[in-house]
């Protein structure tokens, strides 16, 4: 697995108009609510319960409370994190942003994301990795949504983190538009000079050339789901919501452990 940089938030620097589990749409303004669950993984995504061994170095734990934060990109549908973000909150209480279940799984309110959302859409924010890449119409506005996760006395944790579909194991993407709307082009991370240059820990693991087709056919925030097409090249579609998706948290520390 090589492509978290794509769909992933860098350590911090809805789905409305995407169909419900069951078909059923979900309304930004219902407030409906997503089942969510954190889960820490090492480099190839595999859920992990410890920190890796190195060698000469003392072996840290896993975090017990963490907080997530709630950002987003500048008009963009990959891209690095807005200076602002919309919130940050422990897991380990209820929040306007969610309603706990159990410890690290959470129903994420998706009204209260989407309006954020909806409040910070730009229109597309051309960058050095784009290839081709536009929004049609050019006025039609997007945000897409980011994590990061800090610890408890809110510093970065994460080298990666981001969304993926519980059952199938692909990421995903909640992006929100402001009409009808098609985002064409590709992105690639696979060459130096882009926002993934400051990250050296997690480049040689985490690039590639993501080429997109997504319609949007309505105001909203829609599910975007990433699939490999070939070796460093990975295709982004628009697609339902998942009944349950999961927060990937690849820690800093797991990260420089390697496989």
């Amino acid at each position: 697995m090589r492509h978290l940089l794509w769909p992933a938030m860098l350590v911090m620097g809805f789905l409305a108009g995407c169909a419900a589990p069951g078909g059923a749409p979900m309304q930004a303004s219902g407030d409906a609510l997503l089942a969510t669950q954190l889960q820490f993984v090492n480099p190839r995504l595999d859920p992990i319960t410890a920190v890796p061994a190195v060698p000469g170095r003392p072996v840290p734990k896993l975090p017990d409370h963490v907080w997530l934060v709630l950002g987003h990109t500048d008009g963009r549908p990959a891209g690095p994190a807005a200076a602002d973000h919309f919130l940050r909150f422990p897991l380990h209480r209820e929040t306007p942003a969610l309603e706990r279940r159990s410890m690290g799984r959470f129903d994420l309110n998706l009204g209260f994301v989407g309006r954020s959302l909806a409040r910070s859409a730009q229109p597309l924010q051309p960058r050095p990795e784009d290839q081709a890449l536009a929004v049609q119409p050019a006025d039609a506005r997007i945000s897409r949504l980011l994590l990061g996760v800090l610890d408890s006395l809110q510093y970065p944790l994460a080298a990666v983190t981001g969304l993926r579909d519980a059952a199938s194991g692909e990421e995903v993407v909640l992006l929100h538009a402001d009409r009808p709307c098609r985002i064409v082009g590709n992105i690639d991370l696979s060459r130096t000079g882009t926002f993934v240059d400051a990250h050296a820990s997690t480049r040689g693991r985490f690039t590639g050339v993501f080429e997109h087709d997504v319609t949007i056919p309505h105001a909203g925030l829609h599910c975007l789901r990433v699939r490999p097409l070939a070796p460093g090249r990975f295709q982004v579609t628009r697609t339902e919501a998942p009944a349950q998706v999961s927060v990937f948290v690849l820690l800093s520390a797991v990260a420089a452990a390697g496989p």
